[in-house]
């Protein structure tokens, strides 16, 4: 059972991962309209699928976070690093998700005012999960690779802010994403 177990959640989240993806390809057009776009749409596409990514991530961190205990029974001790490169890509994928926002925004001759009219409040949600994320993945690296002893007493209650990025950028999406009407709009 172990040794389903062993591959049968990776296999899960890679299909969670793909399935989101799918969801926002296909709310492009599909994979011609979402990759062989040019200028802003191409980068408003790739914008998108960065957060999504990152947003899955964040998912998967929130969800194995708490069951550390199972996870380190199933996968061992390793698993602390696999949990920290999943914080480490959701938080390089969150810091992809602006970046590619504003060159797709200069390239086209876009001004971030502009742009950020049409999103309303919600356009300032994802730099406050942005925020929290820096906050949350520098103290936890601090932690783990500094070994600053407040850190390592503290890391897990700023841990909680995860929680709140995931909600955050929950609400975000729903105001601004490819799945108004689903589960993510409430």
């Amino acid at each position: 059972m172990k040794s389903f177990l062993k591959i049968f959640f990776p296999v899960v989240g890679a299909g969670l991962l793909a399935f989101i993806l799918s969801v926002s390809i296909r709310a492009n057009g599909g994979l011609a309209a979402t990759f062989t776009a040019s200028g802003f749409a191409f980068g408003f596409n790739l914008f998108k699928l960065a957060g999504l990514t990152a947003f899955t991530l964040v998912g998967f961190q929130v969800l194995t976070g708490p069951f550390m205990q199972f996870w380190t029974w199933l996968y061992g001790p390793a698993f602390y690093r696999i949990h920290g490169f999943m914080g480490v890509f959701a938080l390089a994928f969150s810091i992809l998700h602006p970046v590619i926002l504003y060159w797709a925004l200069i390239a086209s001759g876009i001004g971030i005012i502009e742009f950020s009219k049409s999103y309303g409040a919600a356009y300032y949600l994802g730099p406050a999960a942005l925020l929290l994320m820096i906050v949350t993945v520098s103290t936890a690296a601090s932690a783990v690779f500094l070994h600053k002893p407040l850190f390592q007493k503290h890391w897990r209650w700023i841990h909680y802010a995860n929680y709140i990025i995931f909600l955050l950028v929950r609400r975000r999406i729903a105001r601004s994403g490819p799945f108004g009407g689903s589960f993510l709009s409430g």
